[in-house]
Formats: structure tokens, sequence, C-alpha cells
């Protein structure tokens, strides 16, 4: 019977069989109370998370079962599973890492729109929650898995909001949940985190957290300053898996009998679930790095286990160029008297075109991942020949730099305003306006500093680009410019005071002006009115 290939974010690892979904039958690796869509998605986290951890071995189709071959007498023999054959050396978890650092860059920083106590507030909450730690945690998941989940709870211990990264596949967002009143398209009005456990008495509990924007029935003001007419709920039950009813799901009010209530509904006193989603693509879920590469490394890997199996067992062929009949095996030590003028070469000529295609293998996936041969640590920066040339073959990864970090430059300040707007609800901040936050990540990419400065030395002089697009040069080729926007300031007071003394020397306000790239006329007639006069661009 044909049945019709299912497209979705996890299509490209339909060549693994344990994805399963295209004959609407599931293996039997994701709990049956998730509808077929969350089971398709929670087996696909697992091949990815197998990928990525040198665990691909048992996903194989016979990975469990030995196999029967033909030895070279013609008779069968019973072969070892695939899978104690199989060889994963890291190229997964490579391209991840790699992935990883070139969106977050050198550090992350959170940039607050104006000092005082609230920015003093984000700065000792970050540091006691340890988030950068914690982005580098998440985008483990965000880039290998396709989505990372961050959770914020309330700690009255610790007077602060606790920041968790959570396994996306214990995430399932209820936008399909009906709340009265509720027309946010863009976040939905239920979420529920799910998780299994198996308790003392050996059987198994499922544990759901859920979340729940109830609306109130006037309106108040936050302690942001906002109006609020909204508040969050958020209770924790708990059920025995073989109690629960056979049509409930994962989003059903009740999943079984005899729930245990861990926490009883609690208002939150916030109108947001504290619950931020980083996909790693556009879309309702992401997509990992690995998706549309996992045939190449499938292929990497069967490659690297063919050579490792070949360098044990095949004996290199001997060439001879003279007579002679030899019975040499190849093994060290081994030598062979040849007639005069005769010549004899061991070549293995299996192995070395498993070598070149294993190249070429290694070569697509630098190409296809976009991020290059130099990030995934094949060429060394110092033998690129010149600046240029390595800013031209970062082309593509800084698309790849430009795109992802797009998706973050929302999510990751939502996380840190929201731990603000948590703590000011509980009395743990001080009350008032939430400030402009911003999470800047640094540089990743190689850079010649070199050629940063000539380019910065032959333009700038030409007002070819502003001094501001000069320091940005500087910044990204590694100069430790901490503050952009300071930095031209005092360029320009500089720039201010070398032109009060040109004029002073000279009279020459024309050579002064042109310093500075303004009109003369902006400089007035003396050296007092160029100091006086001239203003610094503005940022």
């Amino acid at each position: 019977m044909s049945t019709q290939a299912i497209q979705d974010e996890w299509s490209p690892l339909a060549h693994i069989q344990a994805l399963g979904g295209e004959d609407g039958k599931a293996p039997p690796t994701a709990p049956m109370y998730l509808p077929l869509s969350d089971q398709r998605r929670l087996r696909a986290y697992n091949i990815l998370n197998a990928l990525s951890t040198n665990t691909r071995r048992g996903y194989l189709s016979n990975s469990a079962t030995s196999r029967m071959g033909i030895g070279p007498d013609g008779r069968p023999y019973t072969k070892r599973p695939e899978s104690d054959e199989y060889r994963e050396y890291g190229d997964a978890a490579l391209v991840v890492d790699a992935m990883r650092d070139l969106v977050l860059g050198e550090e992350q920083t959170i940039e607050v729109g104006k000092d005082g106590p609230l920015k003093d507030w984000i700065d000792n909450w970050a540091r006691s929650e340890r988030f950068t730690q914690k982005l580098l945690e998440g985008e483990k998941k965000s880039c290998g898995l396709g989505d990372g989940v961050y959770v914020l709870g309330i700690s009255e211990r610790a007077k602060r909001p606790k920041l968790r990264v959570e396994d996306p596949g214990f995430y399932f967002p209820d936008h399909m949940a009906h709340v009265e009143g509720w027309d946010d398209d863009d976040f939905p009005p239920v979420v529920h985190l799910l998780y299994e456990y198996e308790n003392e008495d050996k059987h198994v509990i499922v544990n759901r957290a859920t979340w729940r924007m109830v609306q109130l029935d006037g309106t108040e003001t936050a302690p942001w300053g906002n109006p609020r007419e909204w508040t969050c709920m958020y209770s924790e039950t708990e059920w025995r898996r073989d109690k629960l009813n056979s049509k409930s799901t994962v989003y059903s009010d009740e999943m079984g009998r005899n729930g245990v209530v861990v926490v009883a509904p609690q208002d939150l006193k916030i109108d947001f679930i504290p619950v931020v989603h980083v996909p790693n693509s556009t879309g309702e879920w992401g997509m990992s790095v690995l998706t549309l590469l996992s045939q190449i490394l499938d292929d990497i890997q069967s490659v690297d286990s063919d050579l490792a199996i070949a360098s044990q067992s095949a004996n290199p062929l001997l060439v001879m160029d003279g007579g002679g009949s030899p019975t040499l095996t190849g093994m060290p030590g081994e030598s062979l008297a040849m007639p005069a003028g005769g010549k004899a070469a061991y070549i293995a000529a299996s192995l070395n075109s498993q070598i070149v295609y294993l190249d070429t293998l290694m070569k697509r996936l630098a190409q296809n991942s976009r991020l290059g041969e130099v990030l995934l640590g094949r060429v060394s920066p110092a033998n690129v020949p010149s600046g240029y040339a390595m800013a031209l073959g970062f082309h593509p990864a800084r698309q790849l730099m430009r795109n992802a970090r797009t998706l973050r430059d929302e999510k990751f300040p939502l996380i840190v305003k929201f731990a603000l707007r948590m703590a000011q609800a509980w009395d743990w901040a001080p009350a008032g306006e939430t400030p402009n936050i911003d999470v800047t990540l640094g540089a990743s990419l190689p850079s010649d500093l070199t050629a940063a400065v000539a380019i910065v030395k032959d333009l700038l002089p030409v007002h070819a680009i502003s001094t501001q697009t000069a320091v940005d040069i500087l910044v990204a080729a590694g100069i430790p410019i901490k503050e952009a926007k300071d930095e031209v300031k005092a360029i320009f007071a500089e720039d201010i005071e070398a032109a009060v003394r040109m004029v002073d020397a000279t009279g020459n306000i024309q050579a002064a002006a042109e310093r500075l790239g303004i009109a003369p006329a902006t400089l007035g007639t003396t050296a007092t009115d160029a100091a006086t006069t001239a203003v610094p661009p503005e940022q």
C-alpha cells in the first residue's frame, strides 16, 4: 500500500526508520498519550541527539541482530551486528558546537538602556543565575535539536526568579486551547512541561507542570507601570502512567485517575507565561543544524566504518616489475629481493579511494552546513592568502550567523525582561518602567586585523565611511574597544583639538573643516569658534 510522505521540519530524517509516521504507525519510542505529531517530534529529537552524541548506531535497522555473510570460501557465516562495526567520530557534535559558537560569539553582554537600581538588579540577577552559561546550554539544544526552552520559576528562598534550561521534548505549548478573551496568536494561552520518572515503587510517574493565562475581573496597574488585565496561574500534577485515561493526551485537563497535586494553582502575579521558546529557524518548531546534514553524516560514518574494517583485514596489493611469484602479505619487516632493474611497490586501491571519497564528503559537509572548512577545523586561517579572501570565504557563515541572531535578538532579551517583571511582581526588585534591554553577542568569526586597519586607513580620510563605521570595523577585527559610541566621541574630540591647533598655526579653516568632515562655515572664523561651534555627529 502506497503512503504519502510527510513534509515537516523533520522530513530530512525520513531515511532513518525510527522516525516513523509515514504510514501512521509509530515505533514504540514515544509515549502513546502524545498526539502523532508530538510523537514524531520527540523521535526526531532522539535521533538528532543520537547523531551528536555518537550513538546513532542504536537507530540502525539491524543494530541488535546478527547478520549472515558469505566468506571467501563461499560458505555462509554469522557476522556481528552492524552496530558493533559502526564508527562515529564526533563530526555531528563538531558541527553543533561550531554553530553554537558562531551564534553566541566570544561574549554575551546584557545592555540596559539607562543606569539605576533596575540595571543593578539585572546585573546581579544575571551573575547569580549564570545567565551566559545557561545561554551556552540552551544554544546547544537550539542548534543541535532545533529548539531550546528557557523556564523562569519563583524561588522564595533565593528571592529571585530561577532560570532553567529544559529539554524541548518536555515542552508542549497548547495553541488550540480555548481561553475566553485571549487573542494573542504569537503566544499560546496554555503551556505544559511534561516528563516521566520511575518512583521507588517502580511505577512510572507522569509529571505535568501547567501555566495558564486567566483574565482578571478588572484592570490593575503592574509594578512595571502598564495596566494588567491577565494573570498567569501555575500548577503541577502527577499521575501513574498505568492510571492514565486511554483517550487523554498531554493537552487534556485531566490526564488520568487519582492525580496527585504537587503544586496547587498559584497566581504568579504576571501577565505572561514565563517560558521562552528559542527555535533555530522560523516556524512553529525550529530546524536543527544537523537535519539537512543527516544523510551526509550517515555516509561519513559508513565510510569511517568501512575504513576501520578494511584497515584491519585488507592486505595491500604488491605490484612487481620483474619475475617471480612472491608470497608476501605486507606485514612489517617483510622484504623482497628483486632482480636487477626490477621494481616493486604496495598499493591499497580500495583504501585510497575510500579516503578520497571521505574527503569529498567532509568538504560537502562544510559547504552544506555553511560553516566552511576553517570553522570546522579543516583549514588553518594561516593558510588563507589574505584577509579579503578570508572575509569572502566566511560570507555563507556570516549570513548563517545573521539569520540565527535575528531570531535570538527578540528571544534573549525577553528572558531578562520576564525575570525583571517577575521580581517586581514579588517585590524582589524595585518598581519602575521596564528599561530597554538588549543582549549583545560578540564577534565569532576569525578576522585579519591588518586588513581591517588598512580598510579604515584608506576609507576614513576620504569620508567613504563614517567614524562610527570605522570603529565598528575595528571592533569586529578584535581591537578591544569596549564602547564604540564613546570611542567615536573621543576620536571626534581629538579631531576638534587638532583642528583648533591647525587654525591657530595656519589660519586655514578649510583644512580644519576637511579634517572634521564638515562644511568650513561651520567652524566660524577663529580657533575659538572652531572649538565651540563643532559638535559631534549624531549617534
